[in-house]
């Protein structure tokens, strides 16, 4: 079968032994695969890639497929049933995640345990679902920093994240919801999803300008996307006194008596509730993502782009690879 994989220097495609599913595994043939700017740093990312004894692995964390085979001792994935799958889940005593210290998505098959696929509702296109699997970890954040219906937000990066993230705070009730970002067109987006406020972070009086939108208090959770560190510092400036934030972009650790780990934090772990939640909502019509860009040139085009990416450092915009 052919891969994406990445050596510690290049991305390539390369044909590798089809996969067999262990006891306990299910092997899913791919459908599709949603790529964003964490797949284009399998180092300097926020999921560095872990190659200890392989000489490569293959990349993609975010993707949905068919179930082709079932190991020993699996029941209930007839073949053929569509899914997602958990791009972080427990095996034989360890936690593992899809293209970092697990082989990923970007390939013909991928063989997973059984718990960590997500059954997909009928009439979501396997594009769409692959997706929400992207949106469910920005849902994971805002679980961790305990938003709640009516508490205001600030989301720093509006990209491709950002923008899942307009989405699945208004559908967790949050507002008012506040998209910086220094793109014109991010914030346009923003904008068009729904934020309620969009900011240049380099307006002038951008401080005053937050305390206009959301109260002199400040925000309630600040989430950092972007990829500037400076952002994050901003970000927690503009929290009220009991604001939480949530540091999922690059940053500088603030040095102040006001951030502790109740109020202050990384990425957190996905929340294995976040994706089968945001299914449902997208199957009832509750929540729609802005649809990524169809990659056409398959698993070969995928890794051009992303071998590109890693040896510049330039960066993909995201898109949606379907095999």
């Amino acid at each position: 079968m052919s891969a994406v994989r990445y050596d510690g220097s290049h991305v390539r495609v390369e044909e590798v032994r089809r996969l067999r599913p262990a006891s306990g595994e299910v092997l899913v043939r791919v459908a599709a695969v949603s790529v964003d700017r964490a797949d284009a740093e399998p180092e300097t990312g926020p999921w560095p890639v872990r190659l200890d004894a392989t000489p490569s692995r293959t990349l993609g964390r975010h993707l949905s497929g068919t179930v082709a085979a079932p190991g020993v001792g699996v029941e209930g994935w007839p073949l053929g049933r569509t899914v997602v799958v958990q791009p972080e889940f427990g095996s034989r005593g360890s936690w593992l995640r899809l293209g970092v210290e697990h082989d990923g998505a970007l390939a013909d098959y991928v063989s997973v345990p059984a718990r960590a696929l997500v059954p997909v509702p009928k009439g979501l296109e396997p594009s769409y679902a692959a997706q929400i699997v992207a949106a469910a970890r920005v849902d994971s954040m805002l679980e961790h920093a305990r938003l709640t219906a009516g508490e205001s937000l600030g989301i720093w990066g509006g990209g491709a994240l950002g923008a899942a993230a307009v989405v699945v705070a208004r559908a967790r009730g949050a507002a008012p919801i506040v998209v910086v970002d220094p793109d014109e067109d991010a914030r346009a987006q923003g904008r068009d999803l729904g934020a309620d406020v969009c900011l240049d972070p380099h307006v002038p009086d951008f401080a005053e300008h937050v305390r206009e939108s959301v109260g002199n208090d400040g925000l309630d959770v600040a989430l950092h996307l972007a990829p500037d560190a400076r952002a994050a510092e901003q970000a927690l400036a503009a929290l009220g006194p009991v604001g939480r934030g949530v540091l999922a972009g690059p940053a500088r650790w603030v040095e102040s008596p006001r951030w502790d780990a109740r109020t202050l934090s990384g990425v957190p772990p996905l929340d294995p509730a976040a994706l089968p939640r945001l299914l449902r909502l997208a199957a009832l019509g509750r929540l729609v993502l802005p649809v990524r860009p169809r990659l056409d040139g398959g698993l070969g085009e995928a890794a051009h782009l992303l071998d590109t990416a890693a040896r510049t450092g330039s960066g993909v915009r995201p898109f949606v690879v379907c095999l």
